[in-house]
C-alpha cells in the first residue's frame, strides 16, 4: 500500500492484483481497476495487460473491447506474450478490431516465441479455425443467394401470372402491367 500510495507504478500494479483477488485485503475490482490504470499509465506492462482483461471482461468497470484492445497493444508493445496471446484471439474473433487472421497469426507467433503455451497451441488449430470460418462465410453466402434466388423466382411467377391475367382482357391486371413496365 505504502509503495503504491507513493506513485510506483509495481507497488500499484501489486496493489490492484491484491484487490482483484482479496489477498489480505477485501476484493474490489474497482480498486484493482484504478490501481491498474495508475501502474498502467506509467508504463507498466503487466498493469496494461491487466486493465485490457477487466476491459474485456466488464470487471471492475464496464466491458469495452476497443479499449481491451488498446491497452493489449500497449502491453504488447513491451512485450508482454500474454498481451501478445490476447490480442491474437482479438484479432481471431473480431472482438474490438475487424477480424484479421493475419494479424492473429501474428500475435501468436510473437507469444510462441516467448513460449507462451496458448498461443503455441493456437498456432498448431489456426489453420482449422481459418478453414472453419471459410466454411461458414461460404454457407452463409449460400444461403444468401439461395433466398436471392428464391424471391426472384417468385417475382417472375408473379409477372407471368399478371401477363396472363392482362391477355384475358381484364383491366385491373392491364394497368398494374403498365404500372411495372413505367
Amino acid at each position: 500500500q505504502t509503495s503504491a500510495d507513493q506513485g510506483y507504478a509495481r507497488g500499484q500494479f501489486n496493489l490492484g492484483v491484491c484487490y482483484e483477488n482479496g489477498r489480505g485485503i477485501p476484493q474490489s475490482h474497482c480498486k484493482a481497476v484504478q490501481w491498474y490504470q495508475a501502474s498502467a499509465d506509467q508504463g507498466n506492462a503487466a498493469a496494461q495487460f491487466n486493465l485490457g482483461l477487466c476491459y474485456e471482461k466488464g470487471q471492475g468497470l464496464q466491458q469495452n473491447h476497443p479499449k481491451a484492445v488498446l491497452w493489449y497493444q500497449t502491453s504488447a508493445d513491451q512485450g508482454n506474450s500474454s498481451a501478445q496471446y490476447h490480442l491474437g484471439v482479438c484479432y481471431a474473433n473480431g472482438n474490438g478490431v475487424t477480424q484479421d487472421w493475419g494479424k492473429a497469426v501474428q500475435y501468436y507467433e510473437l507469444a510462441a516465441q516467448q513460449g507462451h503455451a496458448k498461443a503455441q497451441s493456437k498456432l498448431k488449430t489456426v489453420g482449422q479455425e481459418m478453414e472453419k470460418e471459410r466454411q461458414r462465410r461460404q454457407r452463409d453466402e449460400k444461403r444468401k443467394l439461395e433466398e436471392e434466388e428464391q424471391c426472384l423466382q417468385q417475382q417472375i411467377l408473379q409477372m407471368q401470372q399478371l401477363q396472363d391475367n392482362a391477355s384475358s382482357g381484364d383491366m385491373d391486371p392491364q394497368y398494374q402491367l403498365a404500372t411495372v413496365y413505367d
